[in-house]
């Protein structure tokens, strides 16, 4: 099925002679190739990485400490601790949109991490990884308080500093979010966002046209079986969702998300939600992490607000698609070597 979506891709590609007569460069980032790359096949291969994201396993992990997290009224999240010897900081790590902490991504930055010194801590969103029983409310994109909780619960479990955290694309605006709103009350030294959407009312318009279309069905089947494994384990009277009627993700936040978290409409919920907004308030050195071909977060979102955000680094490789960075055999995943070379500077400090 991937291989018959991937040759659609090379097929719409080649119906863009005008884009192909366009070359660009393609820098050694991400484990790129180096050699000049045309528009056309560049946004082919931009599919190509994203859809092999979504595919990908990430190594298992020593067994680390469960830590329940109280986050608000009927309302628990459950952390993964890992401490190595002689820890020398603590890196918290947030999935993004129907992931979890088991997710690939979150497990190969915790390998690399703990492999450096770090003491780590991986965090299930609200309903997420299997804690459907531990919370009464839907995950959604205001949550940011969370991190606050989790971070104050490793300063009680006396956790080195300093304290450090990355963000995968909804976790990476989780967290932008919560640095802007902290500004000088931040506990956080560093922080990174790789593939964060600053604007989600953009992102949710990316996945309902084109090929978008298939992230965004993807995106939804995910929710759904989540909700019913909530409805399942809490009891709420939540409607059955049904994907198949839903088909979006923008729907299905207008049904349940927004509703849940107290908005009248999906666009309220992403106007309030949207980190974007926040850029400016930031004070604690941030990287952003955003690749030009991003099929699913488009890259030109939120980059108006650069100049009125002192405090953030932007860096923009060309390959890299959604969490799907190219990489060589037993390489590791290089968004979390980058993210891990820009945290250590805070322990340098």
């Amino acid at each position: 099925m991937l291989q018959r979506i991937l040759t659609v891709f090379g097929e719409s590609t080649r119906q863009r002679p005008q884009e192909d007569q366009v070359a660009i460069s393609v820098r050694r980032c991400a484990g790129g190739c180096g050699r000049a790359l045309s528009v056309g096949h560049l946004r082919a291969a931009g599919h190509r990485d994203t859809f092999r994201a979504l595919l990908r396993r990430g190594s298992p992990l020593p067994p680390g400490r469960p830590l329940i997290v109280p986050v608000g009224p009927d309302a628990r999240i459950l952390v993964h601790v890992h401490v190595p010897a002689s820890a020398r900081g603590t890196l918290l790590i947030v999935h993004g949109l129907g992931g979890s902490a088991a997710s690939w991504y979150v497990l190969e930055t915790s390998a690399a991490a703990l492999a450096r010194g770090w003491a780590v801590l991986r965090m299930n969103c609200r309903t997420c990884g299997g804690t459907e029983g531990l919370s009464r409310t839907l995950f959604d994109a205001t949550q940011s308080g969370d991190l606050g909780e989790v971070l104050q619960a490793a300063h009680r479990c006396g956790l080195p500093g300093p304290l450090g955290a990355v963000g995968f694309s909804l976790g990476g605006a989780l967290l932008l979010r919560y640095a802007g709103q902290t500004g000088h009350r931040c506990p956080l030294a560093r922080l990174v966002a790789v593939n964060p959407p600053l604007d989600l009312d953009c992102a949710a318009r990316a996945l309902e046209f084109g090929v978008g279309r298939v992230y965004g069905l993807y995106f939804t089947v995910a929710l759904c079986r989540l909700l019913e494994r909530v409805r399942r384990a809490r009891g709420e009277p939540w409607p059955p969702a049904r994907w198949w009627r839903l088909r979006t993700v923008r729907r299905f936040d207008a049904r349940y998300v927004a509703p849940a978290a107290g908005f009248p409409s999906a666009e309220a919920y992403y106007a309030a939600a949207s980190p974007g907004r926040e850029l400016g308030r930031i004070v604690r050195p941030t990287l952003i992490l955003a690749p030009r071909n991003d099929p699913i977060v488009p890259c030109g979102a939120g980059l108006p607000r650069r100049r009125r955000a002192g405090a953030v680094r932007w860096l923009h490789p060309d390959r890299g698609g959604h969490l799907g960075y190219p990489r060589g055999r037993d390489k590791p995943f290089w968004p979390a070597l980058a993210a891990l070379r820009f945290l250590e500077r805070a322990r340098r400090a």
